[in-house]
């Protein structure tokens, strides 16, 4: 604007750094002091996250304030005005909200109304399931989908595992447990399920047993086989290692146990399942339910049936697998941002305080953020639009891109000029228009996880947007003192 009243280039581009460096600066700082509140994320990535942002932002603050100011007086033509930055029709939305402000209002009121009661009916829920971040068709997903159509039960067994002092309290432990996992599959709740307890037989089966080969006669037995053998027409002798191996079972007097297995050359299926140490023994039982349990429900009432089991049998154990990986994680993400978002809230109001000073102006320059974020929730219940571990990313984004419009536009209406050449509004598009089309276009994708960051970075900064160059120009008329010029 300067340099096209004729000001010298290094005179227009010191007028500009002179005229935004408080709102950059301002806007910076609220940035980067919500990232900065990352850092009490119990979540790694998002301490990381949180880091790296604060450092590109305090960057980029430098670049602005030193580089950009010096480019622009290298860059600006000399001797002649250059021509007019386009406005994108911003200064008619800016004029109509400015003349027409108790109507702007009315209207925000309406729509903020309405998305919040879709809100207050139909919250918007983060979603665990992996797979809703893949493309609706995924051949992987396609092909896992038809393998359990086929063979039945869902891909994602989960692992049980069970603890006890020594390995024949862990073997007598599985056995406990198996009766009530059996009757699990014959009802339908579990398509399989693979332990230690398949192995062998409990103890008190293995004894009933001895007991009954105790009362047979091995020699007569030997000789009723083979006389059988002979009637029927084979020859016993071409069965040598089988009679053997069958002698020596109805010799045996003392229960078999995985060391029996081992001995025998099946050490490597015992070990699947079973593992001793210096701290005690530890078993694992595979469960393969007949679906995936990527739904709330029938995953807790599951998880609540096993620790029952495990209580009742006095077990213990632990249920894991990637359903409740991924729960357990949602729930720690959900946990962190909370604790984080409060923290965030109260960082950028403290700065905006220190800076403005009054309560009312802090409160303008937050709105934007506000506003945008109640109307994309409200367009996430209707679109049917679920947050998960990739959008969730891009909302810090957003809501500070948010604050920022609010800072800008407030601290030019403090200014003497900008109210009326409306360069601050033209900013704050340029700036929202650049993220809408460098995210936005993510939702074309045809994977859901990327194509969910580009739903809510469009609604976002759309809404931010609106709120900063309509609603919040209307409010600022609303406050301008009585008697004093309008605004053109």
């Amino acid at each position: 604007a300067a340099a096209a009243r004729g000001r010298a280039p290094r005179e227009a581009a010191h007028e500009a750094l002179v005229r935004t460096r408080g709102a950059l600066a301002l806007a910076a700082l609220t940035s980067i002091a919500a990232f900065l509140a990352f850092q009490r994320a119990h979540q790694r990535f998002l301490a990381d996250m949180g880091l790296v942002t604060a450092c590109g932002l305090a960057a980029c603050l430098l670049g602005a304030l030193a580089l950009v100011p010096a480019l622009l007086g290298w860059t600006l033509p000399r001797g002649e005005a250059p021509p007019p930055a386009r406005s994108f029709g911003v200064e008619r939305l800016v004029r109509g909200a400015r003349r027409f402000p108790r109507a702007v209002l009315a209207a925000t009121c309406l729509l903020s109304l309405g998305a919040g009661a879709l809100v207050l009916r139909d919250p918007p829920t983060f979603s665990g399931d992996l797979r809703q971040l893949h493309a609706r068709d995924s051949r992987p997903l396609g092909a896992q989908d038809a393998i359990g159509e086929v063979f039945g039960g869902g891909l994602d067994p989960l692992v049980l595992l069970i603890e006890a002092d020594d390995e024949a309290a862990l073997l007598a432990a599985t056995h406990r447990l198996e009766p009530t996992l059996q009757a699990w599959v014959a009802e339908g709740r579990l398509s399989a399920r693979a332990s230690a307890a398949g192995l062998l037989p409990s103890r008190a089966d293995q004894e009933r047993a001895l007991a009954l080969l105790r009362e047979i006669d091995p020699a007569q037995a030997r000789a009723d086989l083979r006389a059988a053998m002979v009637e029927v027409g084979f020859e016993p002798k071409a069965f040598g290692p089988v009679l053997a191996g069958w002698e020596r079972a109805l010799a045996r007097r003392q229960p078999a146990d995985l060391d029996t297995l081992r001995a025998a050359g099946l050490g490597g299926l015992v070990e699947r399942f079973v593992h001793v140490g210096p701290a005690g023994a530890a078993g694992l039982i595979l469960l393969t339910p007949p679906t995936g349990l990527w739904e709330e429900g029938a995953r807790t009432s599951l998880a609540d049936d096993v620790a029952a089991l495990l209580a009742r049998e006095e077990v213990r154990g632990l249920l894991s697998g990637l359903p409740y990986v991924s729960a357990e994680a949602t729930r720690q993400i959900g946990a962190d941002f909370e604790q984080v978002s409060l923290l965030t809230a109260l960082a950028v109001v403290v700065v905006l305080l220190l800076r403005f000073g009054r309560p009312g102006l802090a409160t303008l320059a937050l709105l934007p953020a506000a506003l945008g974020t109640l109307w994309t929730a409200g367009a996430f219940v209707l679109l049917g639009a679920q947050l998960n571990l990739m959008n969730l990313g891009v909302l810090p984004m957003v809501l500070a891109l948010g604050v920022d419009d609010g800072i800008h536009v407030v601290h030019g209406h403090l200014g003497a000029e900008s109210p009326r050449d409306h360069a601050i509004e033209v900013g704050v598009l340029l700036t929202s228009l650049t993220t809408l089309v460098a995210f936005g276009s993510l939702a074309l994708s045809r994977n859901r996880g990327i194509a969910s960051v580009g739903l809510l970075t469009l609604l976002g900064v759309t809404g931010c947007l609106l709120a900063s160059v309509v609603v919040l120009p209307a409010l600022l008329e609303l406050r301008r003192p009585v008697g004093s010029a309008p605004w053109p």
